[in-house]
């Protein structure tokens, strides 16, 4: 009985998707990237992309058979 009430709590939450770190980090770099000022900030932001760009790899690797 526990598992279906369980159940009926999470039916209106999304489902996550692999790819839900991706966007997140995608969103963390355009905070930075409004927020930005001086060169330091920038470089922060292309931090943050290199990390997003490495976890969309990740990501496509589990995902994909070549």
């Amino acid at each position: 009985m526990m598992r279906i009430f369980s159940r009926a709590d999470r039916a209106g939450e999304p489902e996550p998707t692999p790819f839900d770190e991706v966007f997140r980090r995608q969103n963390q770099a355009s905070d930075l990237l409004e927020r930005a000022v001086e060169a330091v900030d920038f470089q922060a932001v292309g931090m943050q992309l290199r990390e997003c760009l490495i976890s969309l790899v990740a990501t496509m690797r589990r995902r994909v058979e070549i």
